[in-house]
């Protein structure tokens, strides 16, 4: 199933969009994205009304950032969700062979890194 994602979202709606497209479970996306559960729950528990409310970047949410480029980078080079799901967990060279999710766990800089990466590879693909 392909899916485009050309909206501008606030980032707590990136977020849901993510644990769906991506089916991470809480803890996952937790892990991810740097964020506490207990802070992912309070914002992603939010009504549509209350999000819309909430600054841009709500306290908490700041290392969660990176995953929205990652997010959008993937739907751009890969619009089939599957594929996007098995890149996730696939080993890759371009991370020291290890699977994309696992460094991104490993640290925000990490997460960083990986949303840099991507955006590197899409705009080669954009030049080319």
């Amino acid at each position: 199933m392909a899916q485009m994602d050309s909206e501008n979202l606030h980032l707590v709606q990136y977020l849901r969009k993510i644990q769906i497209a991506w089916e991470l479970a809480p803890e996952e996306l937790a892990k991810i994205s740097h964020v506490t559960q207990e802070k992912l729950k309070e914002y992603l528990d939010l009504s549509s009304d209350a999000v819309d409310g909430l600054p841009s970047l709500p306290a908490g949410l700041e290392p969660a950032m990176p995953l929205v480029s990652i997010y959008k980078n993937l739907i751009q080079m890969m619009p089939d969700s599957e594929k996007q799901n098995e890149w996730l967990v696939v080993p890759n060279e371009l991370f020291e062979g290890n699977k994309p999710i696992e460094v991104m766990a490993m640290s925000p800089d990490h997460l960083s890194w990986v949303s840099y990466t991507l955006e590197s590879q899409a705009r080669e693909k954009r030049l080319v």
